[in-house]
């Protein structure tokens, strides 16, 4: 007996990740134990004689030669089949076991005879590209549901987790003629009034934490009564919140506890989220639960984590370009254009008696040149209220100021002097978590420290 598993209480990116495995592997079953999330429940409620699923009652352990695991290998995450995962830990098991995933390795991974594990936004992926080198024919209802997983699991490729590769697999799956009107169905999210009110309570509730990574929501909510998608609803307060990651602590009846945790930067994993909890998850996604539990205790547990890996925010100092290259009031217009050629600078700050007058760009330099008066004093050009920011400012409020001052570069003062200057170049660079993006041919020139450069400054 063959057949393919996905986790515990699966998302709609399990199902079509077993759906592809099926394609892959013909005489494998599909096993599926209830709860399902609300759009499995959904899709398998119009498609269960198309994708006949098996419950984990029906699976005689002892005889399974082969399992197919997609989109997770924790031990743990497969609690409908104990028997079979006994199996699985034993050694010389006999049993065939292949695994897909896209999760980074933990201490609880099973180990396959074979596996496909790669850093993309959706398992489906993997397996869509196994398909399409194999030349598997897909129908277009199969094709319909290997989309939605994808893009369930990414968010409609908006996640930051989303790579080419799961580009890729979705315009195969619309060749195949996947509609996206069933895709939009199942996708989207609609809520009862009890879950928009829910999810109204978590927006009341909710408080942000700024740790060095980014912008952590945390919201504690009691309900009286158990609700259903509750990490639909944590996941659409969070995209609605515009923050980096969300913790919602539920507080339900009898004394059980319900924690979720999602992330949609990758330098906050929501695993880490729930550090202190023995919690399942991954990157994106983590949950963990607790019985008899004050609900007041797990909050604290979670404010702990984040004043333990919160440190400091990341200040101006860490990102600024220093020393700065300044130019002085008594220059002139003619000899600027020069040096900010020369320096590949779009503008600089200007100094009089080593204190910040102002700043000059390439545009007042232009303005002039037209008017044919570039023999003027850079005083007569620059821009006297400035927008600065200190060093010991944070990055988030200085990519505030520039956004809404819609200006390329903030000088940096301590004590009124220039130490140095903040660029598009580095706020592009915090943005993008690395090297800023540019144009081919663009340079790194601002972003270089250099000397005060100027006479008189």
């Amino acid at each position: 007996m063959q057949i393919i598993v996905c986790r515990d209480m699966p998302q709609f990116d399990d199902l079509a990740a077993m759906i592809a495995a099926s394609r892959l592997y013909g005489r494998a079953r599909m096993v599926m134990e209830l709860p399902v999330s609300r759009p499995v429940r959904d899709f398998m409620a119009l498609h269960k004689d198309r994708f006949p699923t098996i419950p984990a009652g029906g699976v005689d352990a002892a005889r399974v030669s082969r399992v197919v695991l997609v989109n997770c290998r924790r031990a743990s995450r497969f609690g409908a089949l104990p028997a079979l995962f006994e199996r699985l830990t034993t050694p010389g098991n006999r049993i065939d076991l292949h695994i897909f995933d896209r999760a980074p390795p933990s201490d609880e991974d099973l180990v396959g005879t074979l596996e496909h594990i790669d850093a993309v936004g959706a398992t489906v992926t993997l397996l869509v590209e196994f398909l399409h080198g194999r030349g598997v024919e897909l129908a277009p209802i199969e094709a319909t549901a290997l989309l939605a997983g994808i893009y369930r699991a990414t968010s409609s490729l908006t996640w930051p987790t989303t790579t080419a590769r799961d580009a890729d697999a979705v315009a195969w799956l619309l060749e195949k003629g996947a509609c996206l009107q069933v895709v939009n169905r199942f996708v989207r999210s609609s809520f009862s009034d009890d879950q928009r009110g829910l999810l109204g309570s978590l927006f009341a509730q909710t408080t942000v934490q700024h740790i060095n990574a980014g912008y952590v929501g945390v919201a504690p909510v009691s309900l009286d009564r158990v609700a259903g998608s509750l990490g639909e609803i944590v996941q659409q307060a969070l995209r609605l919140e515009g923050l980096d990651a969300l913790v919602a602590i539920f507080a339900m009846p009898r004394g059980r506890v319900q924690v979720i945790a999602r992330s949609q930067v990758p330098q906050i994993e929501a695993t880490a989220l729930l550090a202190s909890m023995h919690c399942t998850g991954d990157a994106e996604v983590a949950s963990a639960s607790f019985r008899d539990v004050d609900a007041a205790a797990v909050l604290d547990q979670v404010m702990q984590v984040l004043q333990d890996t919160a440190l400091s925010p990341a200040r101006v100092s860490q990102v600024m370009s220093t020393p700065v290259r300044t130019v002085a009031a008594s220059l002139s217009l003619g000899e600027l254009r020069d040096t900010l050629t020369k320096w590949k600078h779009s503008g600089a700050p200007v100094l009089v008696d080593g204190r910040l007058a102002g700043v000059v760009s390439r545009r007042d330099i232009a303005a002039h040149a037209r008017r044919g008066t570039l023999d003027q004093p850079v005083s007569s050009a620059m821009t006297h209220h400035v927008l600065t920011v200190s060093s010991e400012a944070t990055v988030e409020e200085a990519l505030e100021m520039m956004t809404r001052g819609d200006v390329g570069r903030l000088p940096v003062l301590d004590g009124g002097k220039v130490v140095g200057i903040l660029t598009r170049t580095d706020a592009l660079r915090v943005l993008y978590g690395g090297p800023a993006p540019r144009a081919s041919g663009e340079t790194d020139a601002e972003a270089i420290p250099a000397r005060v450069v100027a006479s008189g400054a």
